[in-house]
């Protein structure tokens, strides 16, 4: 099995008590595989994408 991939990631608000990031991935596969249940087969794509926020709830300002 071969795989090559790559991602972006992009911070649009970054603070010290919550952050947002966006990101997105893109793999591919080629070759054989000897497991057949396995994920990774030949001319395989797989494209991911996501949002993650942190955030403290438990910390007001006041």
């Amino acid at each position: 099995m071969k795989m090559i991939g790559g991602g972006l990631e992009f911070s649009p608000l970054k603070n010290r008590s919550y952050s947002l990031r966006f990101h997105a991935n893109l793999f591919y596969s080629w070759g054989k595989n000897a497991n057949d249940a396995d994920l990774m087969q030949n001319k395989t794509t797989i494209f991911d994408i996501g949002v993650k926020w942190n955030m403290n709830l438990l910390s007001f300002k006041r």
